[in-house]
């Protein structure tokens, strides 16, 4: 991370998606500035260790450091609706006996909580 770097801001309004590029203007001790380079009332500051939207309010943008960031993101939310509609549907899920033991070992695979 340095001053000048490109980052990119993702908010989420009335359920749309809106993707701006900005510059690192400034890293302090606490924050980061972003700006999109044109004029400063367009800054924004984040928590340098959380990259949480420094306001008093629930944050609306995020701070991402490339775009791969945020399609990595966007794939894995549509996957994991995607999968979890096909579980909590009232009627069964269709896949064979043998296709939930694949993917029950797929998801013990992925436990990290400790369970056996």
């Amino acid at each position: 991370m340095e001053v000048g770097q490109k980052v990119y801001l993702k908010s989420h309004r009335l359920r749309n998606i809106i993707v701006k590029e900005y510059f690192i203007k400034t890293i302090g001790r606490k924050y980061i500035t972003v700006w999109d380079g044109k004029a400063d009332w367009t800054e924004e500051q984040f928590h340098k260790d959380t990259l949480r939207q420094k306001t008093h309010y629930a944050p609306d943008l995020y701070l991402y450091f490339s775009m791969q960031d945020i399609n990595d993101e966007e794939e894995t939310n549509d996957l994991n609706r995607k999968i979890g509609d096909k579980f909590n549907s009232i009627n069964r899920s269709g896949l064979s006996l043998d296709q939930l033991r694949r993917i029950n070992a797929i998801i013990e695979e992925g436990r990290c909580d400790g369970e056996t």
